[in-house]
């Protein structure tokens, strides 16, 4: 204690002494809550406790990277429901949102901004118990409030976040997807009603949680497969895809019910499925199997040539495409842009590899090409990026066009 003696302020010595210790880390304090606490609302408390201790110790900016950067337990799924606490408790500390915002950053998909945006909404709304008065509200509330949060690229994820926040609210998907069109066009209506049909998923990965309660499946009353995305008209395309993304999630809680628990049996019954639309749903299908490839793959596969498999041995080249453009741009969502290029240098079918590396590049937008040194510069062979970006710029006009890279 010596290097204490010095102190003369006692809070700035009992501070000192507080950071020179052995401090947990995030990770640690969800694997306590993972290993423990099997009902859902019981791991949520715990884990909202073991995020506001964090943040006594560590600004939200470094917890979020702890998050993205950890093996996060697999009952969250992945770090996105954390990002959704540590924006939800960072705003609770300042109640302003501008602020929070500032502290976020866009790791585990946009976690934070998605979840200080909830805090902030139902704190505007004058909603005393999300659990119980966000059911009664009016829509036209939150659709005078969504509004200012889908105008421009910038609010691509609080437009997301609204989506969540109309669900919770409607419980209802034709509802919801009224107030988005209402609110949101072109690229920001898809985000809007993506955060809609992933807030219908429920349970504490998928949804953002506004109150104590985890939000539950919306389910099928008849066992329909491809609930509810089978509910949504031709005419609205858009909303098809948005719905397909979330797809294999909410198969995967029948899956449950049913006691299918081998992933091959999974990717054989999710395969077919996707297999008796027609095009573009078959499409949309595909791509989110390949958001979920991790569903279809035995813990023991869970590997670069595991996850590529479950694409490249699809029935169709439209189908491998579709799926390998999925699981790439969920791992590009997630900041990993050094594991999503070292699936595309793997793959070795040549018009799959061009699919992969034409969906990692279309991440940066289609008004134009990303610069080498910004789109390879986490390669495994920078060569090999080169070239498929030299590629990608003489194919982006036609790429435009595509129902695949529109939304």
């Amino acid at each position: 204690m010596r290097i204490f003696a010095g102190c003369v302020v006692v809070s700035v010595c009992i501070a000192a002494y507080r950071y020179s210790q052995p401090q947990p880390r995030l990770v640690d304090g969800l694997r306590s809550c993972a290993n423990v606490e099997e009902v859902e609302s019981a791991l949520l408390k715990c884990t909202r406790d073991v995020v506001l201790e964090q943040l006594e110790m560590v600004s939200p900016t470094t917890l979020l990277r702890e998050a993205a950067t950890s093996e996060i337990p697999r009952a969250y799924g992945d770090c996105h429901p954390i990002a959704h606490m540590i924006g939800q408790e960072t705003y609770k500390q300042s109640h302003n949102l501008e602020q929070t915002l500032a502290q976020c950053s866009n790791a585990c998909f946009d976690g934070c901004l998605h979840g200080a945006l909830g805090e902030a909404v139902v704190e505007e709304l004058g909603v005393d118990d999300p659990d119980l008065d966000l059911a009664h509200m009016d829509t036209q509330q939150i659709e005078t409030i969504g509004g200012k949060f889908c105008q421009g690229f910038a609010t691509m994820p609080l437009c997301h976040g609204i989506g969540h926040i109309l669900y919770t609210l409607t419980e209802d998907f034709k509802a919801s997807s009224r107030v988005c069109k209402n609110i949101a066009t072109g690229v920001l209506l898809d985000e809007c009603m993506t955060g809609v049909y992933m807030q219908g998923v429920g349970g504490i990965a998928n949804s953002l949680v506004l109150g104590t309660s985890v939000p539950s499946l919306a389910e099928s009353s008849d066992g329909d497969f491809g609930y509810p995305c089978s509910m949504i008209p031709r005419s609205e395309r858009q909303f098809q895809h948005s719905c397909y993304k979330y797809l294999p999630a909410y198969q995967q809680v029948m899956y449950a019910k049913m006691n299918i628990e081998n992933p091959a049996e999974k990717l054989t019954r999710s395969t077919r499925h996707c297999e008796t639309l027609r095009m573009p749903e078959r499409s949309y299908c595909f791509e989110g199997m390949g958001r979920y490839t991790p569903f279809y793959v035995a813990p023991t596969g869970t590997t670069t040539e595991g996850f590529i498999n479950i694409c490249a041995n699809l029935p169709k080249e439209s189908d491998k495409e579709s799926c390998m453009f999925g699981r790439i741009r969920i791992v590009r969502s997630y900041g990993k842009n050094n594991e999503a290029l070292t699936y595309c240098s793997a793959v070795q079918s040549e018009n799959l590899r061009h699919a992969c590396f034409f969906s990692f590049f279309s991440y940066y937008g289609l008004d134009t090409v990303p610069s080498e040194a910004s789109a390879c510069s986490d390669a495994p062979s920078r060569p090999l990026c080169a070239s498929e970006l030299a590629l990608y710029a003489q194919e982006l006009p036609a790429l435009r066009t595509s129902d695949r890279y529109r939304y």
